[in-house]
């Protein structure tokens, strides 16, 4: 059960990650060796799975960040589906959602003709959507 002290050292872990066990001690008001028992147990129960970079798109050299819907056409093999998924650099994240479609991707192109082309890709190309319905990001207001 988390309390209010893990609640703020994981707020403070989205904030920053690369914080030192004795600045995020100092934020949440306890001794590093307390605040090093309690992510360690906080890492064991599986709260915290890991700490990542935070990459900005643009900056990589794919200014064009998409939202893509998708809905899965009929018989398409949802095992290699997924891999495509994983192993495509365009596709930054991937769930599998309920309602009206059955994917949602965040997706950082190149260039609207790499966004094109990913999405042939996943419609005529390898046959995987039925539909796919695409919004540009236009900014980015808030991000954890």
């Amino acid at each position: 059960m988390l309390d209010e002290i893990d609640r703020t050292i994981l707020r403070e872990l989205q904030r920053d990650g690369r914080q030192s066990n004795r600045d995020l001690a100092a934020r949440v008001g306890l001794s590093p060796n307390a605040t090093g028992v309690r992510l360690k147990r906080l890492f064991e129960s599986g709260v915290i799975t890991g700490i990542y970079a935070q990459l900005d798109q643009p900056a990589m050299g794919r200014p064009i960040e998409t939202i893509v819907e998708m809905r899965v056409r009929d018989g398409a093999d949802g095992e290699a589906l997924r891999q495509f998924f994983r192993d495509d650099r365009r596709v930054v994240e991937a769930w599998l959602i309920t309602g009206r479609t059955d994917y949602i991707l965040r997706v950082a192109a190149e260039s609207t003709t790499d966004l094109h082309d990913l999405i042939q890709e996943l419609g005529h190309g390898r046959g995987f959507a039925d539909e796919i319905i695409t919004s540009l990001i236009l900014e980015r207001i808030w991000a954890q």
